[in-house]
């Protein structure tokens, strides 16, 4: 055994008897020995090593920085023999872990090895890390907190400065760092600051640490703002620290303003209000009460508070105690209402009080909320309403419905008697001249003379607005004449208004009981049909006719069933072909309206016609025909090559709305017709007071290719100004010219309105032509048009398409 070999045998020793993991590689990095140490800490068999790379034992990455180092070593390229590496170890089992590992050379030139010592670092990382991630996690806390955390050393200055105190005093953490941490405070504030701590260095007595309290803090802008400030100490680098904990009050001190406010105004409503209000406690003592309860009572505050409520009440006393009890008792009971007559001089009014237990989820003791209402009062307006429902106001008479419910009572202790409606002239007059105050008297002044002349046995009622009922215990012809009379005359004296002396008429109807009926509640009906009759016969005083009646609820009937017939679309159209002279071919055709009531039966237009205006029907009813007319227009050029024009009559007082033509204009573009299909006639009534509604009218329905025919001509105010200024198509023939035309005046009229009408470029149509010599006289006179039963009928829609038809082949 040579030197060398005793040598390395020597290093070999003394690496396994370290704690070190050794490794000895030569100068190319091959193991040549591994101490157990090492074989412990790679977990490897050292004989398994040995002719190994060093750079097995690493991870991934480090071959080539610990191949160049080791060459470096082995030829002495390095002034330093040592060399400290933090890399990754694998484990045998493929486990990798932090070490340091220090390659170094041997001094003995002999024997030039390197040793590697290998330090396991997997602890240190191990604590490094959760130091690291303390440090963090205290950061991203200090940060993330809601409220402004500053530090600051015992001369004041700022140490650390969070991001929400940056929020909240405008500074950034650059701005504030090694500042003092009065610039955070006012004047008053910040002078005293140091002086605070360095008192409590001195003596150690708190005044804050540990305490907090209420202070205000100062922006950068150099606003104000309340907040709380909690300030704690804490050890830092040998050096005292203080900790303070600054939260906004801004929010907190607004929501207590609020609420002060909120109260208040809490407080102004409950005292503002009408109602009495109060709470009691569970022994019934009065813990609260409004100012109307305060007036109510003529007490002060003071006075009441304390005080049983029930003291004040003079009915009763005991059975309100009861009552009360109950709520704080019974679980089931929450509410109830009791009235009390309140000690409250003069008047001790009567009071409805409802008490209510709120619910309390809050540990609060439970009291009963109370709203009282003085119900005298009440009462009298109760009264008064049942005197407004019952009464007129003006005249202090029954109103209808009062006197209706009273009328069967009176009337069977009567057994026979007479009703009188009354109905007064002009009344509408003195309102417009005189105003309503005048009116008023008027009314008041008739209703007293009404009153003064029927005596005290008569029911008496204002039924209407200038009308009056009378029922009065008469029976005979004579004794209602004689009162009658009497009503008239008294009604008709002078009465003084405005200094003007009026004298006042009135028409009366008398219907009998139970003569004319023996259902009491139908007579005023059958009076007021009676009075409609005298109006018509400008009498004073009618008696009740049946026939009249009935006529009347014909009539009604009518304007009732008519309406109905609208909505359903019962009324429908036949048209009236009008021929060409002398061709005798169909022209056009007049739209007519025709009724048959499924209850009525047939209705003549007649008959219904003058009632459309009379039941306000008018606009509604035209507009129905003109919808109807535009089907039928519809109709017919569906089924015939050669589409002619209808024409439809429209109410004068209609044809004054200022929107009848944009209706029919746009009916017209609805169905897809052309406007020059559908003719317009009127009567001369419209033409003889024309409005700038005609005239728009008229330009308007003629500009858009609708002609416009003069209607039943001659039977009117028929005058040459105004057929020569008014822009018409057309001019239609009445009948009752063409019925004369066989005599000697009625043919020379009949010849001078044709000569008139081509004098004004106008067509004309002879209506009602029922013979042929009315024809041929027609048009050897020049007339253009004729439409009568000599021709034709009126036709149904589907009727007029074949006359089209055959018109045309012939």
């Amino acid at each position: 055994m040579n030197d060398i070999t005793r040598m390395g045998d020597v290093t070999q020793d003394l690496m396994d008897a370290t704690a070190e993991a050794m490794i000895m590689v030569d100068t190319r990095g091959h193991i040549e020995h591994l101490s157990q140490a090492a074989g412990n800490l790679f977990g490897v068999e050292a004989s398994a090593c040995v002719g190994t790379h060093l750079t097995t034992l690493l991870a991934a990455g480090y071959d080539q920085e610990i191949r160049e180092r080791l060459a470096e070593l082995g030829n002495g390229g390095t002034s330093s023999n040592v060399s400290c590496y933090r890399v990754v170890a694998r484990s045998s089992q493929g486990a990798e872990f932090p070490m340091a590992l220090e390659i170094g050379e041997t001094q003995l030139p002999e024997y030039r090895r390197l040793v590697c010592v290998c330090r396991d670092l997997s602890a240190q990382y191990e604590n490094g890390f959760e130091r690291q991630s303390a440090i963090n996690l205290n950061r991203a806390l200090f940060n993330a907190a809601v409220d402004g955390i500053i530090t600051i050393n015992s001369q004041g200055r700022i140490r650390s400065f969070n991001q929400a105190a940056e929020t909240l005093f405008g500074f950034t953490r650059a701005e504030v760092l090694d500042q003092n941490v009065a610039m955070l405070m006012p004047e008053h504030y910040a002078k005293n600051h140091d002086s605070y701590i360095d008192n409590y260095l001195r003596t150690g007595e708190a005044r804050i640490i540990g305490i907090g309290r209420d202070v205000v803090g100062q922006r950068k802008d150099g606003s104000r703002f309340p907040l709380h400030l909690s300030v704690g100490e804490a050890w830092h680098h040998d050096e005292k620290h203080f900790i303070g904990i600054c939260h906004d009050l801004s929010d907190y001190h607004e929501a207590l303003r609020k609420l002060a406010l909120a109260e208040k105004r809490y407080k102004d409503i409950v005292h503002s209000q009408t109602q009495m209000i109060c709470r009691v406690d569970s022994d019934l003592n009065i813990t609260f009460v409004n100012r109307s309860f305060m007036d109510c009572l003529g007490k002060s505050h003071r006075e009441l508070i304390g005080t049983p409520l029930y003291q004040f009440a003079i009915d009763n006393e005991a059975a309100i105690r009861d009552l009360l009890t109950q709520l704080f008792t019974s679980g089931g009971v929450r509410q109830l209402t009791v009235k009390m007559t309140m000690a409250a001089p003069p008047g001790n009014p009567q009071v409805e009080w409802t008490f209510t237990r709120p619910g309390t989820g809050n540990g609060d003791s439970i009291e009963l909320q109370g709203f009282g209402v003085d119900i005298s009062e009440r009462e009298e307006a109760r009264r008064e309403a049942n005197y407004f429902r019952n009464f007129d106001t003006v005249t202090g008479l029954y109103n209808k419905q009062a006197f209706m419910a009273a009328l069967p009572a009176w009337a069977e202790a009567e057994s026979t008697c007479s009703l009188i409606h009354i109905d007064l002239d002009n009344f509408g007059l003195v309102n417009q001249k005189h105003g309503f105050e005048a009116g008023d008297h008027m009314l008041r002044e008739v209703a007293k003379r009404v009153r003064t002349i029927a005596g005290k046995n008569c029911l008496i009622a204002r039924s209407g607005a200038d009308d009056f009922l009378v029922a009065a215990p008469v029976s005979t012809l004579r004794e209602v004449k004689n009162l009658t009379g009497r009503l008239a005359s008294g009604i008709r004296r002078n009465l003084q208004v405005d200094g003007e002396t009026l004298s006042i008429d009135a028409a009366m109807g008398v219907a009998f009981y139970p003569g004319d009926s023996d259902d009491i509640q139908h007579l005023p009906n059958l009076a007021e049909s009676a009075m409609k009759d005298a109006r018509t016969q400008r009498e004073a005083i009618a008696l009740f006719n049946k026939e009249s009646h009935s006529q009347l609820r014909r009539r009604l009937d009518i304007e009732q069933a008519l309406k109905r017939a609208m909505e359903e679309g019962i009324p429908h159209i036949l048209l009236q072909p009008k021929y060409a002279i002398p061709s005798r071919r169909i022209s056009g055709f007049e739209a007519l309206i025709r009724w048959n009531d499924p209850e009525l039966g047939p209705i003549s237009p007649a008959e219904f016609v003058p009632l459309v205006e009379h039941a306000k029907l008018g606009q509604r009813f035209d507009r129905y025909v003109i919808r109807k007319a535009i089907a039928a227009i519809q109709d017919v050029a569906a089924s015939s090559d050669r589409p002619l024009p209808v024409a439809v009559n429209i109410t004068p007082p209609h044809f004054s709305s200022p929107d009848l033509a944009g209706f029919i204009l746009d009916q017209l573009q609805r169905s897809g017709l052309s406007p020059h299909l559908l003719e317009v006639e009127l009567t001369e009534g419209v033409f003889l007071t024309p409005n700038a509604n005609v005239t728009n009218n008229l330009a308007t329905l003629r500009a858009a290719g609708v002609s416009v025919a003069i209607d039943d001509f001659g039977t009117g105010y028929s005058s040459l100004s105004y057929i020569k200024n008014l822009q018409v198509d057309e001019l239609k023939v009445d009948k009752s010219f063409t019925d004369e035309l066989e005599t000697h005046t009625g043919k020379t009229v009949l010849q001078a309105v044709v000569l008139i009408a081509k004098a004004f470029d106008l067509l004309v149509t002879a209506e009602g032509v029922e013979t042929a010599s009315q024809l041929t006289m027609l048009e050897e006179m020049g007339c253009d048009r004729v439409q009568g039963f000599y021709l034709s009928r009126p036709v149904s829609v589907s009727d007029a398409c074949q006359l089209i038809r055959h018109s045309t082949e012939a």
